[in-house]
């Protein structure tokens, strides 16, 4: 057979109807944002955020890019299969044409419609991407949608404009475009032919000028701020500040030692035979002109580069094959320049 046929669920033996159904998926969806919102509010959403902003600085903080990117894809997976179960519920009938690539696309275009980086913009790209389709299908909605768009947009640039948020050429496109559209759906007889045009035309509009979506947009021309805590350095500092305290005897001697470390990259060596000892509580500074293989070194000792030969030992312990979060949490961190 190509598909199966579902009923409704049972709810303690009673069969849910269509308005009962409703009900319980508005349920699902607020437990489930109140998880997301709990989430991203704990330590584990604050690794997510590093995570998206740098990852390998995230690991060279003791935030391990494996595993907290597996973190993020069951928990993703739960939500999606969630959501997927409900759907095929709510359709009574499910078949591999239910679950296709444009489904994909379709999910993907509300993210970046809503805003990538908020749960308020989720829930307004998934509204958009179900309410567009049937709005293109009404001229007369349609037409009301494009003018209270193109309201919507003119404010919110006129109030960036006035805080000097935008310069005037930014401000201008969005403008033109969305009081442009507003225009011509006044001038269009049908919505037939220029469904499909209008669909392509606002999805390219917003990737290419609404980069955060349509939330990010309108947070950043009101200065607004997303609440997401952003104090993942803290957290690893402290991690870090616990692991140097367990990991110092209280005696003095050779905390780092590398020797004869070589980094080579094909035919060019970064690193030649490199010695350094570092004893415990001293200050040392690596001084060298662009290309000395400053940052070659430090890459190598907190573990992004393995060295082509050669050893680092730090308070006893071995460097070598060890992950950058790993090597984080026993007490070796770095800084970016870029970050």
């Amino acid at each position: 057979p190509m598909g199966i046929t579902l009923t409704k669920p049972k709810l303690f033996g009673h069969p849910l109807d269509e308005v009962e159904y409703y009900w319980l998926v508005m349920a699902c969806l607020v437990a489930a944002l109140i998880f997301v919102h709990r989430v991203l509010h704990s330590q584990l959403g604050r690794a997510f955020e590093a995570l998206r902003g740098s990852p390998v600085a995230s690991d060279c903080m003791g935030v391990s890019v494996y595993r907290y990117k597996v973190y993020a894809f069951v928990i993703s997976a739960a939500l999606a299969g969630l959501a997927g179960s409900l759907y095929a519920y709510s359709e009574q009938y499910i078949s591999p044409n239910t679950y296709n690539f444009e489904l994909t696309v379709m999910f993907l275009l509300a993210i970046i419609m809503g805003g990538r980086k908020t749960r308020t913009g989720a829930l307004l790209g998934a509204a958009i991407i179900v309410m567009l389709p049937k709005l293109l299908d009404d001229l007369q909605v349609f037409r009301i949608g494009a003018v209270v768009l193109a309201l919507i947009v003119a404010v919110s640039v006129g109030v960036a404009l006035k805080r000097g948020k935008m310069s005037g050429q930014a401000a201008a496109v969005p403008v033109v475009g969305t009081v442009g559209l507003a225009l011509v759906s006044f001038k269009l007889q049908t919505m037939t032919d220029w469904r499909l045009s209008i669909f392509g035309l606002i999805t390219l509009f917003v990737v290419y000028y609404l980069q955060d979506g349509i939330v990010g947009f309108v947070r950043n021309a009101l200065n607004l701020k997303a609440k997401v805590e952003r104090d993942t350095t803290a957290s690893a500092t402290a991690a870090l500040t616990r692991a140097g305290t367990q990991g110092h005897d209280g005696k003095d001697g050779e905390l780092l030692k590398a020797s004869g470390v070589l980094m080579q990259f094909g035919g060019l060596k970064a690193l030649n035979n490199v010695d350094l000892v570092v004893q415990r509580g001293s200050i040392h500074g690596l001084i060298g002109p662009n290309g000395s293989g400053k940052s070659t070194m430090m890459n190598v000792l907190t573990g992004i580069y393995q060295p082509t030969a050669g050893s680092v030992v730090f308070a006893g312990r071995t460097v070598n094959g060890r992950t950058s979060s790993d090597i984080a949490l026993s007490g070796i961190a770095r800084t970016f320049q870029n970050v």
